[in-house]
């Protein structure tokens, strides 16, 4: 090629040069020094334009550089050549041997490199008689690295060697420099299953020619500078390579980034529990392969696109709190990895309106209920008012937020009724209802009619006969003149009044009961005639002279007498220690409270040291007398309540509390102290292991300003964690006299939810007795209804503050009724007694001693007046050692 390159007059030219030198004396030796001998070889590249060379001649000394073809460029390089002295025969070079085997190596972006063989001898050989070409050399190698090229461009590459003005024949190559690398590799676009990955091309002269190799899970060949990748899996990092490909199939170097398809959402965002105030979100996750890495990004928006708040969390459920109750809440849930959201998962929810509060009963009677209420302060919508009652469908009432009072028609006489009202609030679909409160009421039974009344021949005595009433009652009162006369538990419709006084005008109603409701029949005047009153009383006198004279011929008679008969004791209070039947317990009552209680005040001296004797080592141990809260209530050992034994610390089993007995069994009840700060997880942990159901708590968390209990359960619906025990409120219903809570309780480290109901009674003031007996008797027979619906359970948590004066009365009173319905006897003393046995102090006084046998009273008949007002009397002999030094402190 460099040869076509020459002008034709260089050759002759040359050919004229060799002659003059072979010629001249003294020159026969082509190459002396070896190291003298060297020669230059050139290296002529060009650029390929449209895949052909533009070329031109140029000077034929094969030294110009002046005149190259259009945009190539020319490079000399100087080697040495010999390796030893040549065995030339003639003096001077005739023509100068070729190169051979011109390669390129593996070439860089803007550099190549050039490998080819050549002789070591600097020219052919050539005999003086043939001018054959005699090669007396070997071959070696030699390389040069051509720089300054351009990025991506096919290059036409010839090397020739240049000696004294002559050229060899050149080696020719087409080589390629690599192209550049692809700039600004993004991810342009992504989805769940696609990535939209975009780069611009490099700045190289041919970059308009360039193809690009992109290598993603497979590789392909993209023509334009954007590639979308389709068919991925959600929240997956992939790989992603992209080079450079020049038209003639070389590439450059790979660019490389990770990109993460976008997360799948999560699924089935729904609500799981709610309140006024808060909202438990519960979501599933999607099912991508790395779902198990992913966080939640939760978002909660008001109606009116306001954002109220965000967190992000690892696990698939969230309580938000601090809600506006009664309010439509947006809340949006986004997978996240790696800092990319999938499209959030929605789910529009309402949190609880507040309820109405200071709901009442205003007025009942046999048919027809009025209500009244206060209206939350939150936003609702409408009033709910439910009724339920055995034996019929409940009914509801739908109210206006505007009204706060109701009237229901058409009940049912003598039925128990069950009234329950809450608050709604309604947008759009969806409907939230607040907690309820509920009220338990009784429609008075029907009066009964045709009330007559029938003088008797005796002059003594009237009949009175009346049609009873269709509805059920519980009791009939015959009221003569005002005053009860007989009490009846079933309607006889006939009835005999005896002992009257005869020409005395008799007022007659009959008062039928449905528990505490009553109604009053219509007034019936009845006298006894006066003749019919003589002739009586002349028949009693006859009688009365027959009985005397029996009577004399009865005791006149010899009597025997018996050896075997002996003066029997003085046990200081006969028939009273010991159960006696219920029919004789009202004459009991008023015999010992007669003379200001002073018999009442004698049993009740006779308890002071019972159990006394017992040990209480245990409770006085150093370490266990932080938990108690009074210094002289503490259980006895053999009846302390005793918790499992944690392994850390040796005292862990103690808390003040005793086992109780009861009607039925012998540890029916555990009566215990209020539980202090220090103890709530003991006192907890003493309702999961014993599997409580039902706590009554006799007192008020303070009482004349003094602490008598520490409040053990949460303030509101949020649930409350002592230490490993969760517990929570579902329920509350308030009553004037009364609360009961419905009980969520859980053990972190069980799956098991345990439910327990607390009656706390409100209405007993420490160290006295309520007003009247009417509410301590109703309080009782709902927790006692309560109890033979949960059999086969733990035992009945009874606790005031100190666990004897309250509870020990509250223990008596359920026990003692339950033996006088069982049995038909009553043993107050010797169940007090039984209970002194196992824990000390019960029943802590006098007044409360009295009280537990008026409620006695009370609860086997029916009290003379709606309410039974406690009678005063003033207790000559006071238990003083009872009292005294009774709550000496408070830890």
């Amino acid at each position: 090629m460099a040869s076509s390159l020459l002008h034709p007059r260089g050759t002759w030219h040359s050919l004229m040069l060799c002659l003059l030198l072979f010629l001249q004396p003294g020159q026969h030796d082509c190459c002396k020094d070896p190291g003298h001998v060297k020669g230059k070889f050139v290296v002529l590249y060009c650029p390929l334009i449209q895949e052909r060379l533009e070329m031109r001649e140029w000077d034929p000394n094969c030294l110009n550089t002046t005149n190259l073809p259009l945009r190539c460029q020319r490079d000399e390089l100087e080697v040495n050549i010999c390796d030893f002295l040549p065995n030339c025969s003639i003096s001077m070079c005739t023509k100068l041997n070729p190169m051979k085997s011109l390669i390129s190596l593996e070439g860089l972006n803007c550099s190549v490199t050039l490998n080819w063989q050549d002789v070591i001898n600097c020219c052919r050989e050539a005999s003086r008689d043939h001018f054959t070409v005699t090669p007396k050399s070997s071959w070696t190698n030699a390389c040069s690295v051509i720089t300054k090229l351009s990025p991506g461009q096919e290059y036409n590459m010839m090397v020739y060697r240049v000696l004294n003005g002559s050229c060899s024949q050149e080696a020719s190559i087409n080589v390629t420099t690599k192209p550049s690398l692809v700039l600004n590799l993004t991810t342009e676009n992504r989805t769940v299953d696609s990535l939209q990955i975009g780069w611009k091309p490099p700045r190289d002269p041919q970059r308009h020619t360039y193809t690009y190799w992109v290598c993603l899970i497979n590789c392909t060949i993209a023509s334009e500078n954007q590639f979308l990748a389709e068919g991925l899996e959600g929240g997956t990092k992939y790989r992603i390579e992209v080079r450079a490909i020049t038209k003639s199939n070389v590439c450059g170097d790979a660019v490389i980034i990770d990109a993460i398809t976008a997360p799948n959402s999560p699924v089935n965002v729904r609500v799981e529990s709610y309140s006024p105030h808060s909202l438990s979100i519960a979501w599933n996750p999607p099912k991508d392969p790395n779902a198990t890495d992913y966080l939640y990004r939760i978002s909660w928006w008001r109606e009116n696109g306001t954002q109220v708040g965000s967190d992000s969390i690892p696990t698939s459920s969230y309580t938000i709190r601090r809600l506006k109750p009664g309010v439509l809440y947006l809340v949006q849930v986004n997978s996240n990895i790696s800092g990319i959201l999938s499209k959030p998962a929605e789910h529009q929810t309402l949190t609880a309106p507040l309820p109405p509060t200071n709901f009442r009963i205003q007025m009942i009677n046999q048919t027809v209920a009025h209500f009244a209420w206060v209206n939350p302060s939150s936003p609702f919508s409408a009033i709910q008012l439910q009724w339920s009652a055995p034996n019929e469908a409940r009914g509801n009432e739908t109210y206006p937020n505007s009204s706060d009072q109701a009237v229901l028609h058409n009940l049912t006489p003598s039925t128990n009724y069950t009234f329950t009202v809450f608050s709604a609030v309604r947008k759009d679909s969806l409907s939230r209802d607040s907690v309820a409160f509920q009220q338990h009421g009784a429609t008075k039974p029907e009066r009964v009619t045709d009330l007559k009344c029938l003088p008797l021949q005796d002059g003594r005595s009237l009949k009175l006969s009346w049609t009873c009433p269709a509805s059920a009652v519980s009791a009939f009162v015959v009221l003569v003149s005002d005053q009860a006369w007989k009490n009846e538990p079933n309607c006889s419709e006939s009835v005999v009044i005896q002992e009257l006084k005869p020409a005395k005008i008799y007022q007659i109603k009959i008062k039928t009961f449905w528990y505490n409701q009553y109604a009053v029949s219509d007034t019936v005047e009845c006298s006894i005639d006066i003749t019919v009153a003589l002739l009586g009383s002349l028949s009693a006198v006859l009688l009365l002279l027959v009985i005397l004279c029996f009577l004399l011929f009865y005791f006149r008679r010899p009597r025997r007498t018996d050896a075997s008969e002996e003066q029997k004791p003085d046990v200081g209070l006969p028939g009273v220690l010991g159960a006696m039947p219920v029919s004789a317990f009202p004459r009991y009552y008023y015999e010992q409270l007669s003379d200001s209680a002073f018999g009442f005040a004698m049993e009740y001296q006779q308890l002071q040291d019972t159990g006394r004797d017992q040990l209480q080592s245990v409770a006085q141990w150093h370490e266990n007398q932080a938990k108690n809260r009074y210094s002289n209530v503490l259980p006895y050992d053999n009846a302390r309540v005793q918790l499992t034994l944690k392994q850390e610390d040796p005292n862990s089993d103690y808390i003040n509390a005793s086992y109780m007995p009861g009607y039925r069994k012998e540890k029916e009840f555990i009566a215990a102290q209020g539980p202090l700060l220090a103890t709530l997880y003991d006192f907890w942990r003493m309702i999961w292991e014993q599997h409580i159901t039902t706590i009554v708590m006799l007192t008020n968390c303070i009482e004349n300003g003094r602490v008598k209990c520490e409040r053990y359960w949460p303030l509101d619906y949020t649930p409350c964690t002592y230490d490993d025990i969760t517990v929570s409120v579902i329920t509350e219903t308030i009553f004037p006299d009364w609360t009961i809570r419905d009980f969520s309780i859980k053990r972190m480290s069980m799956s098991e939810v345990r439910r327990a109901r607390h009656y706390h009674y409100t209405s007993w003031p420490d160290h006295g007795v309520p007003q009247t007996t009417d509410t301590i008797l109703h309080f009782r027979d709902l927790v006692r209804e309560h109890l033979d619906k949960m059999k086969d359970n733990g035992p009945v948590l009874v606790h005031c503050s100190a666990g004897v004066g309250r509870t020990g009365t509250f223990i008596s009173l359920d026990s003692l009724l339950c033996q006088a319905q069982d049995q038909g006897e009553i043993g107050v003393f010797s169940f007090v007694e039984k209970l002194r046995m196992n824990r000390p102090l019960m029943i802590q006084n006098e007044d409360q001693y009295v009280f537990l046998h008026q409620c006695l009273l009370d609860g086997i008949q029916p009290p003379p007046k709606n309410d039974s007002v406690i009678m005063e009397h003033s207790a000559v002999y006071e238990n003083i050692l009872t009292v005294q030094g009774y709550e000496v402190s408070r830890v």
